[in-house]
């Protein structure tokens, strides 16, 4: 019931990071390094955020210049899943698959954690390696077995060449296991880890020694105070979502802290040598941070991964203790978390919400869906990743044209500048009459699509005996409120000259959306997709011959239909 409460969580996060756009950082990752081949990614660190051996999976991958969200971010899913798979693997080896499926939910709850590990980068082949360490590591403890040592040493030199603070996550888990071991062949092992870890970097090291002494001037000391360890573990560990949407804060963390206290002190009391493995594991993570806050630059995104090993820590203790529990008191315990688990887990579904970063591939297809493919556009800024899913034919020019645009023959596209302090465009200061189609992101809000009506709106004519004069302004149509007949829905019939379409365009004024239908003989048929954005409803016609077009509100009991103050369709040419 756990598991299956923890793939319901987790299917929502999966298939929005499988269907929405990539954003900057993905993007750059892609078209500086990965999709330039294996030989750049290994010899090019001109920029922090070369996450070297993950770029290098995706250069030997098939289609790696691809931006399409399923395929850049392939080996992030598959990292996921194979961090879970291994979770629940490793604790249904050790006879304990309550714990196994209680760190698959954990890790699949912690929205943050997840929402990081999907994205087209390193992150989730960190949060995989990083359990490939601690469990190699307890498993060498355990059972002494030198090719737990190798296995150990290679998810090491990989998760340091993946990202470089994974390096100091090694070190001081190199460090708790020579501790404990107190074997001359850990020391060894380690020297030679540490130098297979300099081997791979050496194509790039004067890079990465050049971006070491710069790296605090541009993405400043997130490490830079001692609650930063703090920030981290509740960010991408102790989230709301994890502890029952209860004990934010910092009085999660001292909840937490007080119960791994607990269940220490029952452990160590009956059996202190089940302890050794979560002892090394939060010791190193402990040292970790130690040497964090000593840099103070590393970012708290980079040091996500810890959080995988404070959760298999968490497991291995609580497995510790609940072999040391009665076997009904453990199974009761057991199903009366499993419902507890599976309520939090219909709660986090219905409470989803997913906005991507940046809304660059919906941004691409609004303009290609809605505009010619002989009007240009402007982007205001980053264009470089807007182009890679622009349609053929798309027409990007350099600079905004006001006449043009004001005459609805360009578009002007209104993406976050590079400096935050510098104002956004609204184009209603050059012209009164244009709209706006927003696209919400993460990323300072939105990005939109800045446009005017054109000089000729295509249409033909309006149902006449009850629809007020199209006419009002000379660059577009206009009406105020539109009444329904008698006994019958609201609506506003259009008829369009003859002729393929790209798209309609419907600006409301007033409380209320619109929906579009074709109009054949008696019936009417749905149009779209349709998209909506505050008094901006857009309806892709796919370049169709459409000639009669019914307007009618979403809610088919309303009383009046919105007032159209604007309407007009863009021919396809």
């Amino acid at each position: 019931m756990i598991l299956a409460a923890a793939l319901l969580v987790l299917y929502q996060p999966v298939r929005a990071r499988a269907t929405t756009s990539l954003w900057t950082d993905e993007l750059h990752t892609i078209l500086e390094y990965s999709s330039k081949g294996p030989i750049a990614v290994v010899t090019d660190y001109r920029e922090a955020n070369n996450h070297i051996f993950f770029n290098l999976l995706n250069a030997v991958t098939p289609n790696r210049a691809s931006v399409q969200p399923l395929r850049a971010r392939l080996w992030s899913f598959l990292a996921l899943a194979a961090l879970l798979a291994s979770a629940l693997g490793y604790f249904i080896r050790r006879g304990d698959l309550l714990s196994g499926a209680l760190v698959v939910w954990v890790l699949s709850a912690s929205s943050e954690l997840v929402d990081l590990d999907l994205q087209a980068r390193g992150y989730g082949l960190l949060a995989f390696l990083a359990f490939g360490a601690a469990a190699t590591a307890v498993t060498f403890l355990e059972k002494g077995r030198t090719g737990a040592l190798v296995t150990l040493g290679i998810v090491s030199a990989l998760g340091a060449f993946t990202v470089p603070t994974f390096g100091f996550f090694a070190a001081a888990l190199w460090l708790c296991v020579l501790i404990a071991g107190r074997e001359r062949r850990v020391l060894l092992a380690g020297a030679i880890t540490g130098a297979a870890i300099l081997a791979v970097h050496l194509p790039v090291l004067s890079q990465m020694a050049d971006q070491a002494r710069h790296y605090d001037e541009r993405w400043g000391r997130q490490y830079g105070h001692l609650g930063a360890p703090l920030d981290a573990l509740q960010i991408y560990l102790l989230h709301p979502s994890v502890l029952l949407g209860r004990w934010p804060g910092t009085s999660g963390f001292v909840l937490f802290a007080l119960l791994i206290a607990g269940l220490s002190a029952v452990v160590w009391w009956k059996r202190p040598s089940l302890l050794a493995g979560p002892l090394v594991i939060g010791g190193s993570v402990v040292v970790f941070f130690a040497i964090c806050l000593a840099l103070t630059t590393p970012l708290l995104r980079s040091t996500a991964f810890v959080a995988v090993a404070v959760a298999f820590a968490c497991a291995l203790l609580l497995s510790a203790t609940s072999a040391l529990v009665p076997e009904r008191i453990r199974a009761a315990a057991a199903l009366a978390l499993a419902f507890v688990l599976l309520r939090q887990s219909v709660h986090l579904v219905r409470a989803f919400r997913f906005v991507p970063e940046e809304s660059w591939m919906e941004l691409a297809s609004v303009l290609g869906e809605t505009f010619p493919s002989d009007v240009p556009f402007t982007v205001n800024a980053a264009g470089v990743f807007l182009d890679p899913y622009l349609p053929d034919g798309a027409h990007r020019e350099p600079a905004i044209d006001l006449r043009a645009w004001a005459r609805g023959e360009q578009i002007y596209v209104d993406t976050p500048p590079d400096a935050p302090s510098e104002p956004r465009i609204d184009g209603r200061e050059y012209a009164p009459y244009a709209v706006a189609y927003r696209l919400p992101q993460r990323r300072e809000g939105y990005q939109a699509v800045w446009f005017c009506p054109p000089l000729e709106s295509s249409l033909a004519g309006t149902l006449p005996d009850f629809v007020a004069s199209l006419s009002d302004r000379e660059l577009a149509t206009g009406s105020p409120e539109i009444a329904s007949r008698p006994g019958e829905p609201p609506r506003l019939e259009i008829t369009l000259r003859p002729g393929r379409y790209r798209s309609l365009v419907i600006v409301t004024g007033g409380v209320g959306e619109v929906t579009a239908e074709e109009v054949r003989g008696e019936t009417a048929v749905p149009l779209g997709p349709i998209r909506r954005s505050g008094d901006v409803t857009l309806v892709a016609l796919g370049d169709r011959e459409v000639s009669r077009i019914r307007i009618v509100p979403v809610r088919g009991n309303a009383a009046t239909l919105p007032s159209v103050r604007e309407l007009w369709a863009y021919p396809t040419r």
